[in-house]
């Protein structure tokens, strides 16, 4: 994350000191097209409509269904304090009846409203880039091309990371010239396929593809491999997968990093999850089993 910011930053100098000797080298010698990436800039620096872009988002409606559905079947892990945790909302294990009435679905909402309690309450909101912590919150979660066969998905995870502190840095020159286009939130929509073992709680993860801000998965991709060739950021699916990593294990989490789903099936004495399609309303409808 910290050298993808550097990156940002470095490559909006260059471009905004119009520097048409880099921009040769690096069409010749490289391979990578400087005018393209000044498009892509200029997309990343505009408003992102939240609403538009981001249509399964959670709201608190959603927070309340997640803490009725869960509580019923596993007693009251999730509480409700005015003033504390995510909304008001924040996980207990130690409230855990010690087992499931019933198997628990999720929705993509529910799924998000969990992961933004857990990311809230674990990493109290924030992501650690250099030194600096920047708040960050879980906007949505996506489960697409689920497989009811193997319950397989592309899980897809966007989060809102907040850049001002950065920004707010950019006084002296020449960083003063560039600030304007430097923009005030990171959007990131990592994308990973969760292929899960036959029984038990394993899995194992691999990139798809990953957006940010406005930008398209190819836009996107061409971005970071402009950023890696000229200052060696790494690769667009490594970053990908810390990403993906961190709230997948948030959500389901292994015997080294315990997440809900784990935590919660391990005492309950054994089980599994998976994704699957159900008919909800005569609306086919992803859903996390559990």
């Amino acid at each position: 994350m910290k050298k993808l910011l550097i990156g940002l930053l470095i490559l909006i100098s260059l471009i905004s000191m119009s520097l048409i000797g880099v921009y040769i080298a690096a069409r010749v010698s490289l391979g990578v097209d400087l005018f393209n990436t000044v498009g892509q800039l200029k997309t990343l620096s505009e408003k992102v409509n939240e609403e538009k872009i981001f249509n399964k988002s959670y709201d608190l409606n959603d927070l309340e269904k997640l803490k009725e559905q869960t509580n019923a079947s596993i007693g009251d892990v999730i509480v409700f304090e005015s003033g504390s945790g995510l909304d008001g909302y924040s996980i207990d294990y130690t409230a855990f009846s010690g087992s499931k009435t019933s198997p628990l679905f999720y929705t993509e909402e529910n799924t998000g409203a969990l992961i933004g309690i857990m990311f809230k309450q674990i990493n109290n909101g924030k992501l650690v880039v250099g030194k600096k912590e920047l708040d960050a919150k879980v906007l949505q979660v996506k489960f697409d091309n689920v497989n009811n066969e193997t319950g397989e998905c592309d899980f897809g995870i966007s989060i809102k990371i907040d850049l001002k502190p950065y920004k707010n840095e950019m006084d002296s020159f020449p960083f003063s010239l560039i600030r304007s286009h430097f923009p005030n939130y990171l959007y990131i929509t990592s994308v990973v396929h969760i292929e899960k073992d036959a029984e038990g709680l394993g899995y194992n993860l691999t990139s798809k593809y990953l957006t940010i801000n406005k930008l398209n998965a190819e836009d996107t991709k061409d971005f970071f491999h402009t950023l890696d060739v000229l200052l060696k950021i790494g690769k667009l699916d490594d970053f990908n997968l810390q990403i993906g990593n961190i709230f997948v294990n948030l959500l389901i989490g292994t015997e080294e990093e315990p997440g809900f789903i784990y935590t919660i099936q391990k005492a309950n004495g054994s089980g599994s999850f998976g994704f699957l399609n159900m008919t909800i309303d005569e609306v086919e409808t992803p859903l996390l089993v559990f």
